[in-house]
């Protein structure tokens, strides 16, 4: 009750009632990405699942089935209402999503793997049978039939799929660094500091080194247009120079699938990006210290795939300087053949369906409108 009644005060509100279809996108992220990289058309209804919107005549008529569906009548009507035979979400590790839709029948579940993030045990308690579930790779595919029932396909991610494979081979002239930033927000100095700039700090140290020695540019690839973000990184590099690209991910902006370049060593943390390049063949190289720094495995390289050392021929799990430059001298120096023998030892962890064709065709196959 203390919900609804902060939602009518608080909430945006919509006061016409949604339009039927049979397709319905439970968040604007997912609309914008499934309608422009997948399904090709915007004939879908969007639910506002969690947004701050608030439909008011769905709401209403939500008050009379909370005796029926309780906490998440309003969701259950809305979706009810639309009679919608599938619902389709870029976001899958909204626990909400799993627990309003385990006992609809009627409309199915289609989630696509959003990043790394493992949420999967949590589900186990739920029971829970997912109707299909697009993967960004073999092994957190294998690792979720561990804890879910369901249809499942290892296919990358939507949005890379759209992107070309690297096809050149170029002399490297720069390294790219795939941004970690985020806005302080709520976090205090101390938390901030431990999540953002230690687990980086290492890494810079060695990049500036191989920089100089090299004769290579620095570039920034953003996450946001905020001048926040340009400082966190004249902090970070204490006076090195370097370029920074802005983006603006609020927007879904994909303006860095097209800025990486086959004459870079592409670095990073530890970012969905970061295995989207690589599996577009690009010379990637991830320094995956926050493992280290918050002792959680799940933050190693491949995960759920096991390695067996902490560094690898492009990655690490440790800060390590001197590990980091023999790191970044192995992949400046690296021919193609090898370089394509060193991604291939790692293919169950990276996946990609170009052009999105097998998972088109499996919704096609579904009965799902793809243009």
């Amino acid at each position: 009750m203390k919900k609804i009644i902060f939602s009518i005060l608080f909430y945006k509100k919509e006061w016409s009632l949604p339009s039927k279809n049979k397709i319905l996108i439970l968040d604007n992220i997912s609309a914008f990405k499934l309608s422009k990289y997948l399904l090709k058309h915007k004939e879908f209804t969007t639910f506002q699942f969690n947004s701050g919107i608030l439909n008011m005549p769905i709401l209403f008529l939500s008050l009379l089935n909370v005796l029926k569906y309780g906490k998440y009548s309003y969701h259950i009507t809305f979706i009810n209402y639309v009679e919608a035979e599938w619902a389709l979400s870029t976001i899958d590790n909204n626990i909400e999503t799993y627990e309003v839709f385990k006992n609809i029948f009627y409309c199915k579940l289609i989630l696509f793997q959003n990043g790394r993030g493992d949420h999967f045990k949590d589900l186990k308690q739920l029971n829970l049978k997912i109707d299909l579930y697009f993967f960004t790779n073999l092994d957190f595919l294998f690792h979720a039939k561990k804890y879910i029932r369901g249809e499942f396909f290892s296919t990358g991610t939507i949005t890379s799929n759209t992107f070309n494979k690297c096809s050149k081979f170029n002399k490297i002239k720069k390294i790219q660094w795939i941004s970690h930033f985020r806005p302080k927000k709520k976090l205090s100095e101390n938390q901030y500091h431990k999540k953002y700039i230690e687990p980086s700090i290492v890494s810079f140290q060695a990049i500036i080194k191989f920089c100089i020695k090299n004769d290579l540019r620095l570039e920034i690839l953003g996450r946001t247009n905020l001048k926040e973000e340009k400082l966190f990184y004249d902090k970070l590099l204490n006076g090195f120079n370097f370029k920074l690209r802005t983006n603006d991910l609020s927007k879904m902006k994909t303006n860095s699938y097209s800025a990486v370049s086959s004459d870079s060593i592409i670095v990073g943390i530890d970012s969905q990006f970061l295995y989207e390049n690589l599996s577009r063949g690009y010379r990637t190289v991830f320094f995956q210290t926050r493992s280290y720094f918050h002792k959680n495995k799940k933050l190693k390289f491949a995960y759920p795939y096991k390695t067996k050392e902490d560094f690898g021929f492009f990655w690490a799990n440790k800060p390590n300087e001197k590990k980091f430059l023999k790191i970044l001298d192995s992949v400046y120096k690296v021919n193609k053949s090898e370089w394509l023998n060193q991604i291939d030892k790692y293919k169950s962890s990276i996946s990609r369906d170009p052009k999105n064709r097998l998972t088109r065709k499996v919704l096609k196959d579904k009965g799902i409108m793809i243009i």
